[in-house]
């Protein structure tokens, strides 16, 4: 029995290291669509979400760290990762916290959240998934807005 897919690797032009750009479609600052691994798109919609301005913040940074993750994704993959960053907003919403902007993530908010998936995340894997997806998000941000994030969080990644 076989689990997983074969592995299938887009053509590139020599010497072009950006991934193509068709992956991801952007609908709205809090809504896109990323095309999947067979054609079909899969819509990531961060509408509903409190805090209005930050998921407009963190839309684009996800939407970049799915492209990021190389070839056209599976739904299940995506659909993972959006449910995975949720539960931050989960906790965000748990806690009372309205970060307005990306600047409003300190590594107090992060080891919070650390904490609280501790209890309410299940096993020590489990977090780390969850952490997984907030830090690459985080990561994105490093690398997109420079000086967005403070040095303290930035060494805390």
């Amino acid at each position: 029995m076989s689990r997983g897919r074969r592995a299938v690797f887009p053509v590139q032009a020599p010497g072009s290291d950006d991934l193509p750009k068709s992956t991801v479609i952007a609908i709205d600052p809090r809504r896109f669509t990323i095309r999947i691994d067979g054609g079909a798109d899969v819509v990531a919609d961060l509408s509903s979400w409190s805090c209005p301005s930050f998921a407009a913040e963190m839309a684009p940074l996800f939407r970049e760290h799915l492209r990021r993750m190389g070839p056209p994704p599976i739904a299940l993959s995506v659909r993972s990762k959006l449910g995975l960053l949720r539960r931050f907003w989960a906790f965000l919403d748990a806690c009372r916290l309205a970060p307005r902007g990306i600047g409003d993530v300190t590594v107090a908010v992060i080891n919070e959240y650390e904490a609280w998936l501790e209890q309410n995340a299940g096993g020590r894997i489990h977090q780390r998934h969850h952490l997984a997806v907030l830090i690459g998000v985080l990561r994105v941000a490093v690398d997109e807005r420079p000086g967005a994030l403070s040095r303290e969080v930035v060494a805390r990644l």
